[in-house]
């Protein structure tokens, strides 16, 4: 914290891939332990210069910046449930500003994390004893001091107005439509922040299915068509326009039509890029294994679509590398650099919920406007005796006259068709994804794909 030299050269050890650092204004002095509200100005004033120092050495050490823990306490120094966090909220604010900013002009943050979410624990005394709740606040510390319970509305609601922010995301559009809007919470996160989100957005009629966040789960919360049939149900017999699956993070997206049918994961992300484009000029990413769609839609407003290795990690690395204005993953993941590199389900919802509302359509006339495509998800158990990586190797020969890609495993696109062979990471299987425009021809495709791996073994 105080020896930046010896800092940057620990960094610059080629082992080490990012450079972190911490906050915490009220323990370093930078705002009186006694009365941290009186300092917050020169608390946010000494945080810009800290995190100003590091983003140079970052960039001067060509690697990305991570504040990998910042925090500040309640009102006058307190800790417990319903104590005040106006100062704590302009402080995050504050860092948040940061982060955003040095995305937007590319610089090298790439994420935050702040300390820390208690979620619905509560601090039975100042001090840790065996059989209380396990907070953010380490044992050593006064319980409730830092941390961020979901009764902490304040906080929470800090998010909303970054979303509610955004250019494209039309709250009066939304009003005056007067949708009535379900959602599955599954028992989680989403429970605390949805009907807020929805309210704000001005929708009133919310059906909430699910909504306290018990973390009992009452379905398989894997935002699937065989897990989301009560509210598939729910949707029909209430009469809503939509209904909104996020999973327990709320990271993921999946929506259902109107008259109960699912939107299908795969173009949550598909119908979001649509309306990001139609005002914003841009590339978009998916990984390899995301719906061909995405790529037609951009292709078809004259942008430039780009596809990534799987994983959260490098479609965001993909996007910052080609300034895509959309990106994401077919399993329902929304990530939109104007508020972050992050999937966040509630953006998704602002910005579905807006098109909807200006393209006139019903959720099932507008999923039908969209290319049609189906995806069939195969695997083939490994045996020791079996070399992938010639397997892959072969297979990517043998249809070299088509578009290959190698990024990660193998592609090969067809005309109006894919399939991804891909070794997985954490079982002993090739994972085989072909998508055609209906499933029948998907899995013909699959099936010609296996068994001309069978016959390489």
């Amino acid at each position: 914290e105080a020896d930046a030299e010896l800092c940057e050269r620990i960094h610059a050890d080629p082992n080490i891939d990012y450079l972190t650092i911490h906050i915490w204004p009220v323990n370093w002095g930078w705002a009186p332990r006694s009365n941290p509200d009186s300092g917050i100005d020169n608390a946010c004033a000494k945080s810009s210069q800290y995190i100003a120092l590091h983003t140079d050495m970052a960039n001067r050490l060509g690697k990305p910046l991570v504040i990998e823990e910042f925090g500040y306490s309640r009102q006058g120094n307190r800790s417990g449930i319903g104590i005040p966090t106006d100062s704590r909220d302009q402080f995050y604010s504050h860092i948040f500003g940061e982060v955003k900013r040095s995305i937007e002009e590319g610089g090298p943050i790439a994420g935050c994390n702040f300390w820390g979410w208690g979620g619905n624990g509560r601090p039975r005394d100042l001090v840790w004893r065996a059989g209380d709740d396990y907070l953010s606040d380490p044992p050593h510390e006064p319980q409730g001091w830092y941390s961020v319970f979901d009764c902490d509305t304040t906080t929470i609601d800090m998010h909303i107005e970054k979303v509610l922010a955004l250019d494209l995301v039309d709250v009066e559009a939304i009003k005056q439509a007067n949708f009535k809007v379900a959602y599955d919470a599954v028992c989680s996160t989403g429970g605390l922040v949805l009907t807020k989100l929805l309210n704000a957005l001005g929708v009133q009629q919310v059906v909430a299915l699910n909504p306290e966040p018990t973390g009992l789960f009452p379905h398989n919360p894997e935002p699937l068509p065989e897990n989301i049939t009560q509210i598939c149900e729910e949707v029909v017999k209430q009469g809503c326009d939509v209904g909104f699956i996020v999973d327990p993070d709320v990271d993921r997206l999946a929506i259902v039509c109107e008259n109960g049918k699912p939107f299908v994961e795969e173009y949550t992300l598909v119908s979001v890029a649509d309306y990001v484009l139609d005002h914003t000029s841009g590339a978009t990413v998916s990984n390899m294994s995301s719906t061909k769609a995405l790529r037609d839609v951009t292709e078809a407003k004259g942008q430039r679509y780009y596809a990534s290795a799987v994983g959260e990690v490098n479609v965001v690395e993909k996007m910052k590398e080609m300034n895509a204005v959309i990106g994401g993953e077919g399993n329902g993941g929304i990530i939109y650099p104007a508020l972050h590199y992050g999937r966040d389900a509630l953006v998704g919802i602002a910005l579905f919920l807006s098109l909807l509302a200006k393209s006139g359509k019903t959720c099932s006339q507008l999923r039908a406007t969209y290319p049609e495509y189906e995806i069939s998800k195969n695997k083939i158990e490994l045996t020791p005796d079996i070399n992938v990586d010639s397997i892959l190797e072969k297979m990517a020969k043998k249809y070299a006259d088509y578009e290959v890609s190698t990024i990660d495993g193998v592609k090969i696109m067809f005309e109006k068709e894919w399939v991804h062979l891909r070794k997985s990471n954490t079982e002993p299987i090739i994972r085989i994804y072909s998508e055609s425009r209906d499933m029948e021809s998907a899995d013909r495709l699959a099936k010609k794909i296996m068994q001309e791996i069978m016959e390489l073994k």
